[in-house]
């Protein structure tokens, strides 16, 4: 079996595994950004879930509680922005941004004794630990889809989750319609506060699994 194939399967996992953080944060971010509120603080919250989540898998042992933690972390910490600019009326850009330096100003000053230590006491838990599949010409590309953890699985699912969220639920449709037009939402019945507030938490959520993920 040629090298190449190896690099190409080893790109094709670091690919996977890297872009988890990322598809979680964004898609939280389009949650948010759906109701009529732009978040520049993504970065910060999580960055803010990371610092938690790692403290957790440390205290407790638990990787999987340590990224549940993180991710409420990220919800409480963005509901900070929602407080300034959905219920105090604050700009959103200003408060973003704030809150981005306020999450690596944290991170940096208490996070800087807990750098590298995930590395010393977990590995990688594959959800696949069996022999080796698939044509000898493809094996690799192949075990690279395979041997990923859960979480690889959900963010490749979870352009699909957003969709139905979003355009099949009743929640969905409220938050969409927040974002299109507030003054027919509120006069539909809809509280255009509260769905911009849990539109900001799922966002915040989302982004602080996607910052413990990262850790």
């Amino acid at each position: 079996m040629s090298s190449e194939l190896f690099l190409v399967g080893n790109f094709i996992g670091l690919v996977l595994k890297n872009s988890v953080p990322l598809v979680f944060a964004s898609s939280g971010e389009v949650i948010t950004e759906r109701s009529g509120v732009i978040n520049l603080g993504v970065e910060g919250v999580m960055a803010v879930g990371a610092l938690v989540a790692v403290i957790v898998a440390l205290s407790t042992g638990n990787p999987w509680l340590a990224i549940l933690i993180g991710g409420f972390t990220g919800l409480l910490f963005s509901l900070i922005h929602g407080l300034v600019t959905v219920v105090l009326g604050g700009n959103q850009i200003v408060s973003g941004i704030a809150l981005t330096l306020a999450g690596l100003g944290i991170t940096s000053i208490l996070g800087k004794d807990y750098i590298g230590a995930l590395l010393l006491k977990y590995k990688p838990s594959p959800i696949y630990v069996g022999p080796a599949l698939g044509p000898e010409g493809i094996r690799p590309i192949i075990m690279a889809f395979l041997t990923q953890d859960v979480l690889v699985y959900i963010a490749l699912l979870l352009p699909a989750i957003l969709y139905v969220f979003l355009f099949k639920t009743k929640l969905g449709a409220a938050i969409r319609a927040c974002g299109e037009n507030p003054v027919i939402a509120e006069s539909l019945g809809v509280n255009v506060i509260a769905t911009r507030i849990i539109a900001i938490g799922i966002g915040g959520f989302m982004a602080g699994i996607g910052g413990s993920y990262l850790s």
